[in-house]
């Protein structure tokens, strides 16, 4: 299932983070006082670290407090607000509480279209978490409209080589291969993984899992050994630039 809470891999691999988390809040506590972002800011981390520690009772206890903060302080609208809300929603899709979940997205998606307006990255970011929600409900027609909305002003804004843009691709490609509509989530890996092979290098992991998951889909659809062995060396060709292109037509012209 797609995850749409971010995390911070640093600071949960550090052994001594929960009491490190634990004396900074308490610490901003006493020196800025509860009603403050930076205390806010704190809880939400705190937060994300009981959920990869999967206590899960104190995870939500604190995106929630932090939620209830962030409104009082800086006004149910403001980024910041949404964003513990995100994380709250985020907390709920990723534990299958769909009905606790959904209000809290298209609350988010409501808000920032009313003050950003449909064509903003941030209100497609909110299209592209309703998407994954619906994903996850087998909601399918519904997420690939959303989809579909999302990478459209990702693509324009951020431009065609912006991870964003690779991910809403990715997302695409992954709702299709649910549905076993293999030859579009292939055409769709495959651009999104010209982004990854152009910005990251073929080496990255992300470039990489992009290749496995083809590599997967492949063996889904019982091909031959042979056959995927070829189709995985082509995807892991070297990307051609626009340049090169150029290069290749003139000297067929030759």
């Amino acid at each position: 299932m797609v995850s749409v809470i971010s995390r911070n891999r640093e600071l949960v691999q550090h052994d001594k983070a929960q009491p490190l988390l634990e004396r900074a809040l308490a610490i901003r506590q006493q020196q800025l006082g509860l009603q403050h972002p930076d205390t806010a800011s704190t809880i939400v981390e705190l937060a994300m670290l009981f959920h990869e520690q999967k206590s899960y009772v104190e995870a939500e206890q604190h995106f929630q407090w932090a939620v209830e903060l962030y409104e009082q302080i800086l006004g149910p609208e403001h980024p910041d607000t949404l964003k513990s809300l995100n994380a709250l929603a985020g907390f709920y899709s990723d534990h299958k509480h769909f009905v606790e979940a959904e209000p809290l997205f298209h609350r988010i998606y409501a808000i920032r279209e009313r003050i950003l307006g449909a064509d903003h990255p941030d209100t497609a970011r909110s299209l592209h978490n309703l998407a994954i929600l619906y994903t996850n409900q087998q909601r399918y027609i519904e997420a690939e409209q959303n989809f579909w909305l999302a990478f459209a002003t990702t693509e324009k804004h951020l431009g065609a080589y912006h991870r964003a843009t690779a991910t809403n691709l990715h997302n695409i490609a992954s709702l299709y291969k649910i549905q076993r509509r293999y030859e579009e989530a292939d055409m769709i890996w495959r651009r999104a993984l010209a982004i990854r092979k152009r910005t990251l290098g073929l080496e990255h992991a992300d470039t990489q899992k992009i290749i496995g998951l083809l590599r997967e889909m492949y063996e889904e659809q019982r091909k031959s050994a042979g056959e995927i062995a070829l189709l995985i060396a082509e995807l892991q060709a070297p990307e051609v630039d626009d340049e090169q292109q150029e290069e290749l037509a003139e000297e067929r012209l030759l």
